[in-house]
């Protein structure tokens, strides 16, 4: 679907199509399905418009983009052989609001370890390391973006993101990224 920004920018993004639940959004009439488009955490506020088109025939919607109202995290490529530059995007937390982000690699010979797809992204189960804590400092709309530089030298595996210490029983990671080895 082509999307356009407010400030005019036109890009190539997914939109996913989902069929809705009456208890989703009760007393509205509804069509049949919702289409949702998941933007990066420091995307551009305001009016966007999305066209799809198929042979000679076109639709379009505007739609507006909006601070979120619980903090949220994604990471930008999904992956990437180790050395690969990583930018993590999070929003939705306190203006100037200073916070950790942990990292925990799962290591993909481990048979407790499993890979999930939810939303796009590819979250892991099972058992992890802990690797390090970067310092984010979020701007006056509680947003930040951080460029995350890998290491040639870095493991191969799913690499997760909590703004949390993750207890034990943690199922999914705030966001991930995957190191795979280059071919």
């Amino acid at each position: 679907m082509v999307l356009t920004s407010p400030s005019g920018e036109e890009f190539i993004d997914d939109v996913t199509a989902r069929d809705l639940r009456a208890d989703e959004f009760p007393g509205l009439v509804l069509a049949e399905n919702l289409f949702e488009w998941f933007p990066f955490p420091t995307a551009e506020l305001g009016r966007y418009t999305a066209l799809a088109s198929q042979a000679d025939l076109e639709a379009s919607t505007p739609f507006v983009v909006i601070l979120p109202d619980a903090p949220d995290v994604d990471v930008e490529p999904r992956a990437g052989p180790p050395g690969t530059s990583f930018v993590i995007g999070v929003a939705g937390f306190e203006q100037g609001s200073e916070f950790p982000l942990h990292i925990y690699w799962a290591n993909p010979d481990d048979e407790k370890v499993s890979a999930n797809e939810y939303n796009g992204s590819l979250y892991f189960s099972g058992r992890y390391r802990y690797i390090t804590s970067l310092r984010i400092t979020a701007d006056d709309l509680g947003r930040a973006a951080y460029d995350l530089e890998t290491q040639a030298s870095d493991p191969a595996g799913g690499y997760c993101l909590f703004t949390h210490s993750p207890g034990s029983d943690e199922i999914f990671c705030d966001a991930s990224f995957e190191l795979v080895p280059p071919r």
